[in-house]
């Protein structure tokens, strides 16, 4: 994989690109946004600009573990995703899958 081999410049090349969309749709985006906006303003809905709150690391588990038990959610999936909550308390091979495991 490349990104793996050399992810300075492929990150560069792909910082690039991005300056390059944004600068060419940029307004397009800004246009979009403004236009939505007053349309909301118009329905007597005020626009919502920035999230105030987010979901903590025992919310997620809680909709991981409810998730589980429902079915909703593979055991294997939800194994990791509980993994990768744990992770900033544990060490790096406890959110690791065994690769003879992996598909």
């Amino acid at each position: 994989n490349l990104a793996i081999a050399r992810p300075e410049p492929v990150a560069r090349w792909l910082a690039m690109s991005t300056t390059v969309y944004l600068k060419l749709f940029g307004w397009l985006i800004w246009l979009f946004d403004q236009s939505s906006n007053l349309l909301l303003r118009a329905l007597r809905i005020e626009p919502v600009h920035d999230v105030e709150h987010s979901a903590t690391p025992r919310d997620l588990e809680h909709i991981v573990a409810s998730s589980r038990d429902a079915g909703e959610l593979p055991r294997e999936l939800s194994t990791l995703l509980d993994r990768i909550l744990d992770f900033p308390t544990a060490d790096a091979e406890h959110a690791m899958i065994a690769r003879s495991r992996v598909d």
